[in-house]
């Protein structure tokens, strides 16, 4: 995935956020350990969003090497990092611990004449 179809994933997802009348709090909140793509308030709940984006050509069908889907980039891994960037985040924005959140993951898919956006809502899956 190029930095720029990231780019326009996360961008398309701010604009469908606020249309489902979400607050965007913060982006791209960096630290060594990991990335928050979106912070975002949905009532009374923090939502951190993990967006994944991925572009499609007309030939995806006929290929014999699926592409690899945003969701399955989505791995263990990757949510334990999310997890601890989260718990960072929550503490220097000196959120109660008793604080309401869940972790959201976004997917973006780009084909050549639009794009769609699948929200899965409380996408944590650690056991």
């Amino acid at each position: 995935m190029s930095l720029e179809l990231g780019k326009l994933g996360e961008s398309l997802t701010q604009k469908y956020l606020k249309s489902k009348k979400y607050k965007i709090l913060d982006t791209n909140f960096r630290l060594n350990y990991g990335e928050i793509d979106i912070v975002a308030k949905y009532h009374k709940i923090i939502i951190f969003i993990e967006v994944k984006s991925r572009q499609f050509n007309a030939n995806v069908a006929q290929n014999t090497n699926p592409p690899i889907l945003p969701e399955e980039e989505f791995t263990i891994t990757k949510q334990k990092r999310l997890l601890r960037a989260i718990n960072t985040y929550l503490k220097i924005h000196k959120y109660p611990e008793y604080v309401d959140w869940r972790l959201d993951l976004i997917a973006v898919y780009f084909y050549p004449d639009n794009y769609e956006i699948i929200h899965y809502e409380n996408a944590l899956n650690i056991q």
